[in-house]
């Protein structure tokens, strides 16, 4: 039994599908390698202020910091129209370094903090900076181009110490990447066994999966009439390729034809289409694109003629 044929189609069709999985894939493994997600995910220990900006440059985003003492700068944090934080700073190494704590974390005496312990995550906004430094050099007296220079851009952020995003973040690029190595699996399998193709287990309905592929395949090879492009027709199947699917369709299991008139417009010009409907008795319905009209005109026939008992067109 020659099957190459048949088999040869249903790979042509498949082949393309490998591209997607494979470049998500690809793109997921480069993405997490450039963004290591246990040093995003995982909280690092800020032992030393100085360390701020390493821990940021490194992608250790959240940290755990005790500080020893904190100062109010008396200008809350404030977000869709509701206080979420106080604004604090310390002095280490004559740089300033900001805070925002969140207010469900403070105690109710929130002036100065002493041996404050805290997951934050460390910031850099220069929106946000500038605007904390305005408002800080106006509260201490100092020139605002002079305290900018003093002051450390990471802030380090209570308020903003959320894993929910990363969490969404991490879990979307796993579900997305277990879900192409799958699809991937899955056509690099059927390119393996075409017999485990949608167009093969689509033959269940009629029969014996592997009885049925097995005598399209040795129709297909032995006695396929080219119809038009892509289209094929056997003494018991009609078979065709659309895009990236293959469809098999027993001859004997068709009890409805039919077609309509489809105006396609490309580039200002118009062009007739007369998509093939084919019913079968598991009431899975069928349509064969882009065939002109007496191609679909004679697939009806050469059906009618098998089998006078399928029914034809339809009332308007």
């Amino acid at each position: 039994m020659n099957t190459n044929n048949l088999t040869a189609s249903i790979r042509k069709c498949y082949f393309p599908r490998v591209i997607l999985p494979a470049v998500l894939i690809a793109a997921c493994i480069v993405f997490a390698i450039i963004n290591p997600f246990e040093s995003r995910y995982k909280s690092a220990d800020l032992k030393k202020l100085s360390d701020t900006a390493d821990l940021y440059e490194n992608h250790s985003g959240y940290v755990r910091f005790t500080a020893e003492t904190l100062y109010y700068a008396g200008i809350d944090y404030r977000a869709n129209g509701r206080i979420r934080a106080r604004v604090y700073y310390t002095i280490n190494n004559d740089v300033f370094y900001f805070f925002l704590i969140s207010t469900e974390e403070l105690p109710e005496d929130y002036g100065t903090l002493h041996n404050y312990e805290m997951n934050a995550r460390l910031v850099k906004n220069g929106t946000l900076f500038r605007r904390l430094t305005v408002d800080i050099s106006k509260e201490l007296g100092f020139p605002e181009s002079d305290f900018e220079d003093l002051c450390s851009r990471i802030i380090v952020s209570q308020y903003h110490y959320v894993h929910g995003f990363t969490s969404f973040y991490l879990i979307a690029l796993l579900v997305l990447c277990i879900l192409s190595v799958i699809q991937l699996s899955i056509i690099i399998l059927i390119l393996a066994m075409p017999q485990l193709s949608h167009a093969a287990f689509m033959l269940r309905h009629y029969g014996s999966r592997r009885g049925l592929y097995g005598q399209a395949c040795e129709e297909f090879a032995s006695s396929a009439t080219l119809m038009e492009e892509n289209i094929y027709m056997t003494e018991n199947f009609l078979i065709y390729t659309s895009g990236f699917h293959v469809e098999i369709i027993p001859l004997e299991n068709i009890v409805w034809l039919y077609n309509y008139n489809v105006i396609h417009k490309t580039k200002g010009r118009a062009k007739a289409y007369f998509p093939l409907c084919i019913v079968t008795d598991c009431k899975k319905i069928y349509k064969i694109h882009h065939i002109n009209q007496q191609t679909s005109d004679k697939i009806i026939d050469i059906i009618q003629t098998r089998y006078p008992e399928v029914m034809v067109g339809y009332d308007n």
